[in-house]
């Protein structure tokens, strides 16, 4: 297991050396002051901006309606009581009713 640990920390280190060193030639991609290196944040506004808006989007009069906003809230509260409803409740009145249970830690 050591060996493992040093080799894995060990590839991690040789990558980060490289993803400063090797010339990258994209200037998007790049550090603006030196022009070699990737940056840690590489801005999305040019190539993804929008995709999650622009995806299903509706127009309704003048208003664009985006279905993701529907989503965002009902879906996970609909799923999370969806998943209480259909749980078998039998394991807590099995453990309340058992004296065993309710007596505790003892002897």
């Amino acid at each position: 297991m050591t060996v493992t640990t040093y080799v894995g920390f060990s590839i991690i280190a040789f990558m980060n050396m490289l993803w400063m060193l090797l010339p990258f030639d994209n200037g998007e991609l790049t550090w603006p002051n030196h022009g070699t290196g990737l940056r840690n944040t590489i801005p999305l506004a040019s190539s993804f901006s929008g995709v999650m808006n622009d995806t299903l989007a509706i127009r309704i009069g003048s208003a664009w309606r985006f279905p993701q906003e529907f989503f965002f809230f009902p879906v996970p509260v609909l799923s999370g009581l969806a998943f209480y409803a259909l749980q078998d409740r039998h394991g807590h009145e099995r453990g309340g009713s058992e004296p065993h249970v309710c007596q505790g830690s003892r002897t």
